[in-house]
């Protein structure tokens, strides 16, 4: 699995998938094709503020993500957004990203998430990122239980 080349300005390719309780999305509600082929990786940190990044930090090979809980500590808590529980949400999050492509249509597809999936760690998976091992497992097990064409 390759790091695609990316800039601080532009991290999505294409359209962005959502995956909610195991429901495929983009962001009007329509299901992705059924197959896809993870074409790489990303990992960044950005910043968020009226639910809009406006700030991202590329991981780059030679070098590590600065740490998001110092760059939160930098801003006033009374700064931040309230998280979907209603309490302050750090405004520095990790993304993990995985970029994906129809083999039919060509069309591009990004899936990014700040949370790791539980038991991707793997050894041995060519998929570097936890998120994108999740998210290529659970694509293909809803295509294994799509009855579509039957």
């Amino acid at each position: 699995m390759s790091k695609l080349t990316i800039s601080e300005n532009n991290v999505i390719r294409g359209t962005i998938l959502r995956c909610v309780d195991g429901k495929w999305s983009d962001r009007d509600g329509l299901s992705p094709p059924e197959q896809l082929i993870a074409i790489g990786t990303a990992e960044v940190l950005q910043c968020w503020r009226d639910g809009k990044p406006v700030d991202t930090v590329v991981k780059r090979d030679d070098e590590p993500l600065p740490d998001p809980a110092e760059l939160n500590e930098q801003i006033p808590e009374n700064e931040w957004e309230k998280g979907l529980d209603g309490k302050p949400r750090a405004p520095w999050v990790r993304q993990h990203i995985c970029y994906l492509v129809d083999p039919v249509s060509a069309e591009t597809f990004t899936y990014i998430n700040s949370t790791w999936a539980r038991g991707s760690r793997s050894s041995g998976s060519p998929i570097r990122s936890p998120t994108c091992a999740a998210c290529v497992a659970s694509l293909r097990h809803r295509s294994s239980n799509s009855t579509a064409g039957r």
